[in-house]
């Protein structure tokens, strides 16, 4: 259970537009952006963060998520982890190869290019 209650969808009608490009993106909203929503610029801003780095720079999707994932696991966060390993599922990824990130140093599903990212 939330130490903080998420805010409901309808609450928020300003953050709608924030909140289709989230879940067009995801396939979902995840209830962390409606705790945040406590404080709206904060769902705003990362909302335009995570926009910024996943849409973005030289790297696909695919192993975008699939470092994501690595990074949650090593942060400790099962919350991001399930939401990382879906999206590496939207983006393309095999389940083997996202069983596999733990050891892309040594995996053959992983190139030269995706080891050094």
């Amino acid at each position: 259970m939330a130490l903080i209650r998420p805010k409901s969808r309808e609450e928020l009608l300003e953050l709608e537009p924030v909140f289709q490009l989230v879940e067009a993106s995801m396939g979902f909203l995840p209830n962390s952006m409606l705790t945040m929503a406590h404080w709206p610029e904060l769902v705003q801003v990362f909302a335009a963060m995570g926009g910024t780095v996943l849409a973005g720079g030289e790297l696909d999707a695919e192993l975008k998520q699939l470092i994501a994932f690595v990074v949650s696991n090593a942060a400790g966060c099962r919350y991001c982890q399930a939401h990382t390993s879906h999206n590496a599922v939207r983006a393309g990824a095999s389940d083997a190869k996202i069983q596999a990130s733990f050891e892309f140093e040594s995996s053959d599903l992983f190139s030269e290019a995706e080891r050094a990212a």
